[in-house]
């Protein structure tokens, strides 16, 4: 099992990356102040179209941009989308709400993400084994997987059942909130779907309940690209975690998480803060993919080679070295 401490870090000026570390609410408040602006002016699109056949057109487009809570929650897991900590746990409870999640157990069990990243038996978020099969592909990038698992995850916590991840990573003075909260929102949901019976229309349930499991397929295949393909067991994010650049569109909506070594390397960084990080270490990191496709490219090359080397990976190109 790896030590959570001695990861290699890349050689960075501490002023540089305290100044890159600073929170402030400002970013924060535009990015996704404009996030949920488009989402809820999708959300009147649906409402407006409802009953023809655009309404399928916008569904789909609204499913997509629901998708995205998740890089907005997972920011906030980390606490640093806002200096404000009620902005950053509301932005939490308001995502992992719109995605399934339980939002303390899934502070603390992405905390141990990070802590081992990629370490096989104890990453809870390790989800493409090497070698890699389509089978776990296509669960992933038909976002199966994510909702199968938050969906039954939340029942269990409603039920007080916490998993070994839940168990070991979350103290266990806060399980109750974690119960609490996993009842609450499964009660909310019921409660849409019993609004959706009263009003004999599918709408609240479009609206509130199935974008997440629509949208799914958008960031499923983002997760394929942040760690399918590479090697595990190793202390070392440049090895086990890729980065690719991204059109500006898909950056805004994915908060900049395709600096995804980065992000792993120096996760105090803000999401907003991450393009400049990524200028400062560059020369020291692997060439980044060019784009999804490319990203994609090399995790279908790595399945290839691994019909008959089951033990080879992706192995990304160091510029130069760093400090451990």
């Amino acid at each position: 099992m790896q030590d959570k401490q001695d990861w290699f870090k890349c050689d960075i000026d501490r002023k540089t990356l305290k100044a890159l570390s600073r929170r402030t609410d400002g970013p924060g408040i535009l990015h996704f102040g404009a996030y949920f602006t488009i989402l809820i002016g999708l959300a009147a699109m649906l409402v407006y179209t409802w009953g023809t056949w655009w309404a399928v057109a916008v569904m789909l487009l609204y499913s997509a941009v629901w998708s995205f809570a998740n890089a907005a929650g997972h920011e906030a897991c980390h606490g640093t989308p806002f200096r404000n900590h009620t902005l950053n746990r509301t932005l939490l409870y308001i995502c992992s709400w719109m995605l399934s999640w339980e939002p303390v157990s899934l502070k603390w069990v992405h905390a141990r993400h990070h802590s081992y990243t990629s370490d096989v038996g104890n990453d809870a978020e390790y989800l493409l084994p090497n070698p890699v099969r389509w089978a776990d592909i296509l669960s992933l990038a038909g976002g199966w997987n994510q909702v199968w698992h938050y969906n039954r995850e939340l029942v269990q916590l409603t039920f007080g059942y916490a998993n070994y991840f839940i168990r070991e990573s979350v103290p266990a003075s806060e399980l109750p909130a974690v119960f609490r909260n996993a009842r609450l929102f499964l009660l909310s949901y019921i409660a849409i779907i019993g609004l959706s019976v009263w009003m004999q229309t599918w709408l609240p349930v479009c609206l509130l309940l199935l974008p997440r499991a629509v949208g799914a397929p958008v960031h499923g295949i983002l997760r394929i690209t942040q760690h399918g393909a590479l090697a595990t067991g190793v202390k070392d994010h440049r090895l086990t975690t890729r980065t690719m650049y991204l059109n500006p569109l898909l950056r805004f909506f994915y908060c900049n998480m395709n600096y995804h070594i980065e992000h792993h390397m120096f996760p105090m960084v803000p999401f907003h803060a991450l393009k400049a990080l990524h200028e400062r270490v560059r020369d020291q990191m692997p060439v980044p993919s060019k784009g999804v496709s490319g990203a994609m490219a090399e995790v279908l090359e790595t399945m290839t080679r691994q019909k008959t080397d089951t033990s080879y990976v992706h192995q990304p190109v160091i510029q130069k070295s760093g400090s451990g």
